[in-house]
């Protein structure tokens, strides 16, 4: 078991900070041939940020520096308060159990889990009243904030600006589970292989909440589509990496945006491997299927909150073989072929619930040949090297009205991915010299 706990004031300015690591493992062994460990271990922390400015920004009005200057806090009746933090938690959970079936097998096992929470927080709405020294003027800001007629801010709601300033806390969350098992054995003294599985389950869920009102009493937040007009928010939350994780905005008081995402994945693995003396070979591969389903709950009204189902199919297979001359002369070689499932942001276009037309699995051939030399006091590696990497998927911006080679048209400005094919080739040549005083 370990438990420990930090906190400090940052080197720069208004970069306080304070987290907890723990750690905590059971284990049990029944008998010779069976062996249980659970572990939890989590690292939560928050710690504010010196956010992104201009290099000018850290000279005063009269010309001198300060390098530790940061302008994203203030003082609300003399308390501290930053406009940027990041805060998140992230407790992974394991249970392991290796069986030991015979001198020739073992069957190992882990069932997993892992839970992530938290965000950054920023400014939301209006700019934020400054002192004339550049820091946040909070107490300004608030007393602007309650001259508001009903305490009400406002997003550009109604084409009159932005009204009314707070804090908001873009949360990205997300539950993973799975569990990998694999069977290794011996056929002969020389031969040997494994085979085994792969299961995952993920959810994220990415939205906007309020964590302080700066003496509003609310936003309008009419710019949605399953609330419509006159939607007002009024609940906050903390920006913390504890309360964070059971405490969040419900649907209803989230602000901004909100969607999430359903990602799942089904894979068996297996690999041969022959060694000789000198001599060693092996061949691997694997398939795959991959499911993806996106839910927008801003953009879209309950009954089209959900996409489109995509599933990809996805395998590789691998092979190579290493020679070992004497201890300091080893040759070696790699070969292999990766039909590669597209990643989420790929599948959907522009943040939403539009599948990519043109996004398809990536095609990747690679090829290696190598030599490595080692002595007392050297050692060299060198290998040449050549990928053939198709249909790989890359991010670029296209405005209202792009029509795509296969007839699409986007609809609205945004990124979108494009397909490219490229190749990696090269030689690569690592040396290390190794010296001894005695």
């Amino acid at each position: 078991m370990l438990l420990t706990h930090w906190q400090g004031d940052g080197w720069a300015e208004g970069t306080k900070g304070q987290g907890q690591n723990y750690f905590l493992s059971f284990g049990y062994k029944p008998n010779a041939k069976n062996t249980v460990n659970f572990l939890i271990t989590g690292a939560p922390q928050w710690h504010d940020q010196n956010y992104t400015k201009k290099l000018s920004s850290y000279y005063n009005s009269d010309g001198e520096l300060n390098v530790k200057y940061n302008s994203n806090w203030g003082y609300v009746d003399g308390e501290y308060l930053s406009e940027r933090r990041n805060y998140y938690h992230k407790p992974v959970a394991n249970l392991n159990w290796d069986w030991y079936i015979n001198e020739k097998s073992k069957l190992s096992t882990v069932l997993y889990a892992s839970w992530g929470v938290g965000g950054g927080t920023g400014g939301y709405g209006a700019y934020a009243k400054t002192t004339t020294d550049g820091y946040k003027d909070w107490d300004a800001t608030i007393a602007y904030n309650e001259s508001i007629t009903d305490g009400i801010g406002s997003n550009n709601t109604n084409g009159s600006g932005y009204v009314g300033t707070a804090i908001r806390g873009s949360r990205n969350n997300h539950s993973w589970y799975g569990l990998v098992t694999k069977y290794d054995s011996k056929l002969t003294q020389h031969l040997s292989y494994s085979v085994g599985a792969d299961l995952r389950t993920y959810k994220g869920k990415h939205f906007r909440e309020l964590t302080n009102l700066l003496g509003l009493s609310g936003f309008d937040e009419s710019d949605n589509a399953r609330y419509g007009s006159n939607h007002i928010v009024t609940e906050t939350y903390y920006a913390s990496p504890w309360k964070s994780m059971f405490n969040s905005a419900s649907l209803d008081q989230q602000i901004d945006y909100s969607y999430s995402e359903r990602i799942s994945y089904e894979g068996l693995f297996g690999q041969l491997e022959y060694v000789m003396n000198n001599f060693s070979t092996f061949v691997q591969g694997s398939v795959s299927s991959q499911q993806h389903q996106r839910f927008e709950f801003w953009n879209e009204t309950e009954a089209n909150e959900a996409s489109e189902k995509v599933t990809n199919p996805g395998f590789n297979v691998k092979g190579g073989a290493s020679y070992t001359v004497n201890e300091q002369h080893t040759f070696f070689g790699n070969i292999g072929y990766y039909h590669r499932q597209p990643v989420h942001d790929d599948v959907y276009l522009n943040y939403s619930n539009l599948v990519n037309p043109v996004t398809v699995p990536e095609k990747i051939f690679g090829a290696e040949l190598g030599y490595k030399f080692v002595s007392e006091k050297f050692a060299l590696n060198f290998n040449a090297y050549r990928t053939e990497w198709n249909d790989r998927s890359t991010t670029t911006f296209l405005s209202d009205g792009t029509e795509l080679s296969n007839g699409y048209v986007i609809v609205g400005e945004g990124y979108k991915n494009a397909i490219q094919d490229e190749l990696h080739s090269g030689l690569e040549w690592i040396s290390v010299m190794m010296y001894y005083q005695i």
